[in-house]
């Protein structure tokens, strides 16, 4: 199998259960995202590693991503997750 691309998502799981509820597709570079987290290897320099996220990352996620979420850190956690897809 090659590698033809990768998806970058925000999932968000209740923490309760760690069951994930939902899946957001980011339309941001790579360049942004690396604004946000802290390369964790720090030579993940594509993001291939799942990234979980603080409060204040996840504010500024959405707004770069412009994408509308009620966050609630009491009952859910946020991972900013790569896929890749294959031929």
């Amino acid at each position: 199998m090659k590698l033809i691309a990768v998806n970058r998502v925000l999932e968000v799981y209740r923490r309760s259960d760690d069951e994930l509820v939902s899946e957001i597709p980011l339309n941001l570079s790579l360049a942004q995202l690396k604004e946000i987290v802290t390369l964790e290897p720090a030579d993940d320099y594509e993001l291939y590693w799942p990234y979980k996220l603080t409060f204040e990352q996840v504010e500024k996620l959405i707004t770069l991503a412009e994408i509308s979420l009620n966050l609630d850190f009491k009952l859910c956690s946020y991972v900013l997750e790569c896929h890749g897809i294959y031929e």
